[in-house]
């Protein structure tokens, strides 16, 4: 089998700071809550994803085989160059295989043209990434509105959305300051609300505590497996954050390109 299985040492983890608003508060942006996908989150089949380098074939992924079940926190682990990101960007349709599908609530997405997949992005998927790619014009709760703003959402809704994911991660009073008045660890806590923002069902990390401290960045951990748990949101991270084995349900490591059997 591949990957190790965690449940049994969840329910163990220390809950994120009580200072975070419940999810309850957070109004949603629909009128009625959407239909869920009755099956894996995520199916990846026989996938390969070459390149060529200098006139020479290079493999970042070689017959990967990966099956993601809903409401579930699952880690990429291993080296860099191992192919972890480029596992992700072909989860979230940045890139596509070589060969092989990608398949997400049953979609195959790797049929799907640029402009299918870009509403498929804003409907089911949101990235975190280790530079936290936050819009350094923007005040924090600017930076979460947007991608609700570039979905057509109206701004009532939006502007109660972006203050209560703010509290949720514990930000509320920084609201208004912009990235650069901010320290790492709330950096990446404001791309975590942007990441919720649209309601995804997936979210995407890439290396979400690369740039920060063991402290915060376990904070940051405990964050997204409260999101995993009370929100049933399916957190996929590829990391080298060996604390990541104590909080996800499933780590998988990846080494040359291919999903290390344990």
């Amino acid at each position: 089998m591949i990957g190790r299985l965690r449940r049994g040492r969840v329910a163990v983890v220390e809950q994120a700071p009580t200072s975070l608003s419940p999810f309850a508060a957070i109004p949603s942006l629909y009128d009625k809550p959407r239909e869920k996908y009755d099956g894996p989150v995520v199916q990846i089949e026989e996938v390969t994803r070459t390149y060529k380098l200098h006139g020479n074939l290079v493999y970042a992924l070689q017959g990967i085989n990966l099956t993601v079940q809903p409401g579930t926190m699952v880690a990429l682990r291993g080296r860099s160059g191992s192919g972890k990101t480029t596992l992700l960007n072909l989860m979230g349709g940045l890139d596509r295989p070589t060969s092989g599908k990608v398949v997400l609530e049953g979609k195959d997405i790797t049929r799907l043209s640029d402009r299918e997949m870009t509403v498929m992005r804003r409907q089911k998927i949101s990235f975190v990434f280790q530079a936290y790619a936050l819009l350094p014009v923007l005040s924090a709760t600017e930076n979460v509105d947007l991608a609700m703003r570039i979905a057509g959402f109206p701004h009532r809704i939006r502007t109660r959305r972006s203050h209560a994911l703010l509290d949720l991660v514990g930000l509320g009073k920084r609201a208004d300051h912009r990235p650069f008045e901010l320290s790492g660890g709330e950096q990446q806590r404001v791309a975590i609300a942007r990441a919720l923002a649209n309601e995804p069902t997936i979210i995407l990390a890439d290396e979400p505590t690369g740039e920060l401290d063991s402290v915060t960045g376990m904070q940051v951990l405990k964050l997204f497996r409260r999101i995993v748990n009370d929100q049933g949101v399916t957190v996929i991270m590829a990391t080298h954050d060996p604390t990541i084995n104590e909080i996800a349900d499933v780590t998988y490591h990846i080494t040359d390109g291919k999903l290390e059997t344990m």
